[in-house]
């Protein structure tokens, strides 16, 4: 199993604004996460290009973007922040 930490201060932050449904939803996520760090089957989980171990999940209109330390058995939560129309611009 592993624990789930936030990386930094505005993640937290990006997590505490959440409105109540969205935060309890995102609170399961987490359990989910702890067990399985990788649930493709059950959210549209991507692999952050560029990164070793960082990943992306679409929680509703939300992105979750955390990272996997499998030596720690930790996992850093990166951000939670609304998509927008800059979310795909490159």
């Amino acid at each position: 199993m592993f624990e789930i930490r936030f990386s930094n201060d505005k993640a937290k932050k990006q997590y505490d604004n959440l409105d109540e449904k969205m935060k309890q939803r995102v609170a399961e996520l987490f359990k989910i996460v702890r067990e399985t760090p990788v649930p493709f089957r059950l959210y549209d989980v991507r692999k952050l290009a560029g990164f070793k171990n960082s990943f992306r999940i679409r929680l509703g209109k939300f992105r979750i973007k955390y990272y996997i330390d499998e030596t720690e058995h930790k996992i850093y939560i990166i951000n939670v922040e609304l998509r927008d129309e800059a979310t795909y611009k490159k």
